[in-house]
């Protein structure tokens, strides 16, 4: 297992996954989300401060074409070409050669290789 304080490390490594079928898992609160896609691209943005606190100073943005789980055991595709996760300064990154946890103040997330 690999740790890294950085976002440009953790950006670094992903990038060798484009191309690849991946599945990203949210636990966020008492929400958990399951998307799957096929990675085209990594991008992020800086965002100005939110009034509700909701999106955090950078976004990561998985581009793809993907489908989300629903409670019903089906499937719906994304309603964007990418899947977005807000980054703090604290985020923590952890990686392996088949996953990617990132730790938030607000959820965790997996991405993960099909």
């Amino acid at each position: 297992m690999t740790i890294s304080n950085t976002m440009e490390d953790f950006h670094q490594h992903l990038q060798t996954w484009i191309g690849t079928d991946i599945c990203i898992t949210k636990h966020e609160l008492r929400d958990q989300d399951a998307v799957s896609m096929q990675l085209h691209d990594v991008s992020y943005s800086v965002n100005p401060m939110s009034i509700d606190g909701y999106m955090g100073p950078y976004t990561l943005y998985l581009h793809g074409k993907g489908y989300v789980s629903t409670d019903m055991q089906g499937t719906e595709p994304l309603p964007t070409p990418y899947y977005e996760i807000p980054l703090e300064e604290t985020t923590h990154y952890e990686w392996n050669d088949d996953r990617f946890f990132l730790k938030t103040a607000r959820g965790d997330y997996t991405i993960a290789r099909k």
